[in-house]
């Protein structure tokens, strides 16, 4: 994971009902490419954007709530936050 590595935001879930974020921006992020600058336990996870969901160009970033839990399995990561779970699939160069 290095801020090079490009990913897909496949899911967003609350982290208290593991249902889907419907509020606010949420699902506007799903489907986004992006790179992790910053992402360590006890710190917020910064994503900055290459591209909304739908493929156009997108600049700028998002900085989370404090990370708790990250992890990584078969190109999947998992990025538990305070108020969030993030799902990406790393995208392959």
């Amino acid at each position: 994971m290095g801020e090079s590595t490009r990913y897909l935001i496949t899911n967003i879930m609350d982290r208290h009902t593991h249902t889907r974020r419907e509020d606010g921006r949420y699902p506007q992020r799903i489907g986004s490419i992006v790179t992790l600058e910053y992402l360590a336990i006890g710190y917020p996870m910064i994503i900055n954007y290459i591209s909304d969901n739908q493929g156009y160009d997108k600049e700028g970033s998002l900085r989370t709530s404090f990370v708790i839990d990250v992890t990584a399995v078969n190109g999947y990561v998992t990025v538990e936050t305070n108020n969030s779970i993030y799902v990406f699939k790393q995208i392959k160069e």
